[in-house]
């Protein structure tokens, strides 16, 4: 069936479901692209933001429990080596807390956080060791350990190190996600306005199609009234379609011949009236 052939209820009800139609796929198009967007934003809380926060507590706990032992080695009487005790205790069960975090959320090579775990272990030992020295009377061993060039100050060292490379391997991973994050915002830009446009120019073309399959025949019925009113009785609407336009067409090509046919046995019964006049006149 033509469109010209629709009926005019058709048209416009076939007209606004279509542009219904263009609105429900914006929708869904605006809906996945927001959906992207909340992956790209869960990925970067996941990582680095988790991970980051993790590494900064975990040089935090490493601080403290240094702090600790000095504290513990200063010490005057036995409350001060006990809340010194205390504090490296929660810090250290804290450590294994964020390591806990960064299996979790590290998205780098797994090695890096069990060489970091077993540092820390290595570490704890030696500064385990040190707390028995102090408990035990023996402050000098115990001091000469914790100095810059002592075993212990060398293991923590080593585990910092390896803190560190965690550290900039989020941060790098952080610029890949903000960076991925850019160009996905931009893409996702582009695609709405593209989607946006066609949906718009399409909608247009519609409007146009619609407008015309309705201003088309008023327009031929009109010009076809104008000419017969002018007083050319051949004139006939042209516009042939199954719908209202076409019956109306049809309808109104009727009448004119209707009043044609009236019009010319009008003027013959006129003509008719004066001939018999002319006979009956002597």
């Amino acid at each position: 069936m033509k469109l010209k052939d629709l009926k005019i209820g058709t048209l416009l009800i076939l007209g606004f479901a279509i542009m219904f139609l263009f609105v429900i796929l914006l929708g869904v198009v605006s809906y996945k692209q927001s959906d992207r967007l909340q992956q790209q934003t869960d990925n970067i809380y996941n990582h680095p933001l988790k991970t980051r926060r993790a590494l900064s507590n975990l040089k935090v706990d490493v601080l403290t429990i240094r702090v600790g032992l000095r504290d513990l080695i200063l010490a005057k009487d036995d409350s001060e080596k006990q809340d010194a005790i205390k504090l490296m205790e929660t810090s250290s069960a804290n450590v294994h807390l964020q390591f806990d975090i960064l299996y979790d959320s590290y998205l780098g090579p797994r090695e890096d956080i069990d060489d970091a775990e077993e540092a820390f272990t290595s570490w704890n030992v030696d500064r385990e060791e040190c707390v028995k020295l102090v408990r035990s009377g023996e402050i000098e061993k115990a001091e000469k350990a914790i100095v810059s060039t002592g075993k212990v100050s060398e293991l923590r060292n080593i585990l910092l190190v390896k803190i560190k490379k965690m550290d900039n391997f989020s941060v790098r991973k952080a610029d890949m996600i903000f960076g991925n994050s850019v160009q996905l915002r931009n893409s996702l830009k582009q695609q709405l306005i593209y989607i946006v446009v066609t949906i718009l120019l399409l909608m247009l073309i519609i409007s146009y199609l619609l407008v015309q399959n309705i201003r088309k025949p008023i327009k031929e019925l009109a010009s076809a009234v104008q000419i017969f009113q002018d007083g050319n009785m051949s004139i006939r609407s042209l516009h042939d379609s199954k719908n209202e336009f076409g019956v109306l067409s049809k309808a109104f090509n009727s009448m004119l011949e209707s009043i044609q046919v009236n019009i010319d046995l009008s003027q013959r019964a006129t003509e008719l009236s004066q001939i018999m006049l002319i006979e009956e006149d002597p």
